[in-house]
């Protein structure tokens, strides 16, 4: 059996670079060149949470730490949307299930997602990478997520 790559990322404190898709984690994506976000969510991610009692909630304290770790720039906006864009489409089609990023408004990642977006400064290739990527967000019915990237295009 392939070796978990979150599991990994977890055992030896990774998860960061893991979400980053940093050197193991990477995964081409052939289209564009870039990292496969997907890749790693719909497998090593789902496969996690499905391996025994509390791992969602475990995979959402990562996540979490992932969200609070990310500094307000180009970069690690590209890392947060993309993550967020997945998460959501994973969920819809049935994945990732026990993951409530925005269930409620309020919920402990989304107060992370809500203040990473309040330390962003408004710049065009920002705000035109979040509209993007809120496309995409609608899509999915992620309610929370959704108002936060409206609220911040915004300016509220």
């Amino acid at each position: 059996m392939p070796e978990n790559l979150f599991q990994k990322s977890v055992n030896n404190s990774e998860t960061n670079s893991f979400f980053r898709g940093e050197g193991a984690y990477y995964s081409h994506n052939p289209m564009d060149g870039q990292h496969c976000y997907g890749v790693r969510l719909s497998g090593d991610v789902n496969k996690f949470i499905h391996s025994g009692p509390g791992k969602a909630d475990e995979f959402s304290y990562y996540f979490k730490k992932f969200v609070d770790s990310l500094s307000p720039t180009y970069e690690d906006l590209g890392h947060l949307l993309a993550n967020l864009a997945e998460v959501t489409r994973l969920r819809r089609q049935g994945l990732l299930s026990g993951v409530e990023i925005d269930k409620q408004t309020e919920s402990d990642i989304a107060v992370s997602i809500k203040k990473y977006f309040q330390n962003l400064k408004h710049q065009d290739d920002s705000d035109h990478l979040i509209k993007l990527y809120l496309g995409l967000i609608e899509r999915d019915n992620s309610i929370a997520v959704d108002s936060i990237l409206k609220d911040y295009l915004s300016g509220v």
